[in-house]
């Protein structure tokens, strides 16, 4: 009983940190404590344009947004497929929820995005958090989980395959500062909001035996 219950308080104890950190993030957005950090970031960044690069970090905006719910979409299908229908509906539940968080949160906090003239895409909306980082870093990570723990891939494809679904989701991120969309404080709470929804699928995942 007691191995059960600490199982379960150590999982709730790492997704509460995650919250306070995503708290103290929101906190100091609204606060306006982040502007200077983030405008010195950005402006960094920017001073990394060049255009092989601006198109290279286009391609993976676009792919980190469509291409996560494309790939949250393939491992539901996969995951009905194989009938596993408590973590289908647990991920599905997770993902759309994370989403509407994001959405909303947009609206409460309505912080503008960087001035128009930085921007090298065209983008609507509020700016906190980033959708795209809050996609990317579920989708990604969630798909290297489910190849860990696939006993039918050998292990040298297990470690290139893994190494660029966690690498991905950052460069994702950092696609939306260098794109002039986002401050660094936007992509980072967006991050924590997947990562939180990640750690919970692997929880479940490693703790249930759902293969």
């Amino acid at each position: 009983m007691k191995l059960k219950l600490f199982k379960l308080f150590y999982p709730c104890i790492i997704v509460l940190l995650l919250f306070l950190i995503f708290a103290r993030l929101a906190k100091e957005v609204i606060e306006n404590e982040t502007y200077i950090l983030d405008l010195h970031i950005n402006s960094w960044v920017s001073g990394l344009r060049t255009p092989f690069l601006t198109q290279v970090m286009k391609m993976v905006s676009d792919i980190g947004m469509a291409g996560g719910i494309f790939v949250i979409g393939f491992i539901l299908a996969n995951l009905l497929y194989h009938k596993k229908i408590v973590i289908s509906i647990g991920l599905l539940i997770s993902s759309i929820g994370a989403s509407l968080f994001t959405y909303f949160l947009k609206l409460i906090i309505a912080r503008d995005r960087p001035e128009l003239t930085s921007r090298l895409v065209v983008e609507s909306g509020f700016s906190f958090p980033s959708g795209h980082a809050t996609t990317a870093f579920i989708a990604f990570p969630i798909l290297a989980i489910i190849i860990f723990f696939s006993p039918k891939i050998p292990k040298i494809c297990k470690f290139f395959s893994m190494l660029l679904l966690t690498i991905f989701p950052f460069i994702v991120a950092f696609s939306r500062i260098y794109l002039g969309v986002h401050y660094f404080t936007d992509v980072a709470a967006g991050g924590v909001i997947g990562v939180t929804v990640t750690y919970i699928f692997y929880y479940f995942k490693s703790q249930y035996n759902y293969d």
